[in-house]
């Protein structure tokens, strides 16, 4: 089985320490086992695109997903949602930026307007879930 790398870099210029933990994991990484997804437009894309455009069509079962520390309690929520129980998925943090109150209430109010686009949605059912994004998501309702 591959394990299958996700990188959510947000930062529009990331000072050089930030980009240490990052590129010390992609050395440590084989360019056979990282994939670019190019559709999503925010985590929530992430972990639908990724399901639909890689991993399935891969037939990957075990993923690591990385991103900033203060970002992975949502991170988990949002891709153990789209990605049902069927896969093995680790969650990583990046210690980059400091948790302050903004970051962590930024988090909240995102993680509410997940729970309210997807609910009655079941958990791992991808035509669903894809189609909850393209209809309730402001980001994805021109997406085609």
């Amino acid at each position: 089985f591959l394990y299958l790398y996700f990188f959510f870099l947000m930062i529009r210029r990331p000072p050089r320490s930030t980009l240490f933990p990052y590129t010390t994991l992609f050395r440590s990484v084989g360019q056979e086992d990282l994939f670019l997804e190019k559709n999503s437009l925010d985590t929530v894309g992430q972990a639908i695109f990724s399901k639909r455009d890689i991993v399935v069509p891969q037939n990957l079962e075990r993923l690591i997903v990385v991103s900033h520390n203060y970002h992975i309690p949502r991170v988990r929520i949002i891709f153990d949602f789209v990605y049902g129980n069927s896969f093995d998925i680790r969650y990583f943090g990046v210690v980059d930026l400091p948790n302050d109150y903004r970051s962590i209430e930024s988090e909240r109010k995102s993680l509410e307007v997940f729970l309210k686009t997807f609910e009655g949605v079941t958990s791992g059912n991808d035509e669903d879930i894809f189609s909850a994004l393209i209809e309730k998501h402001p980001l994805y309702r021109d997406f085609k």
